[in-house]
């Protein structure tokens, strides 16, 4: 089968994919709810890390680094769906 060939190709794939997700998630919880007055006035342009993170009534929520529901719950649906692909292709590794 085709598919079997390109396995360990397309779960590197995912694993990228799932990594930038939460990276992107937790790095953009920095700004959200904010104007980009707001942004402008709390983050330098060029570099942007957790420890740069404002602490505010919104952000206060999360530890540095963390990811928000979002990313969970794009997990969950992952998790789900692969594992019903591999139960309609009847897939084993």
């Amino acid at each position: 089968m085709i598919f079997n060939v390109h396995v360990f190709t397309y779960f590197r794939t995912v694993a990228g994919l799932l990594y930038g997700a939460a990276i992107g998630d937790a790095l953009g919880l920095a700004t959200c709810c904010m104007t980009a007055d707001e942004v402008h006035f709390h983050y330098n342009r060029d570099s942007l890390d957790y420890s740069d993170i404002v602490q505010d009534e919104l952000r206060v929520r999360w530890k540095q680094g963390d990811w928000t529901s979002n990313f969970d719950m794009m997990v969950r649906y992952f998790c789900v769906t692969f594992l019903l692909l591999l139960y309609l292709f009847r897939l084993t590794f």
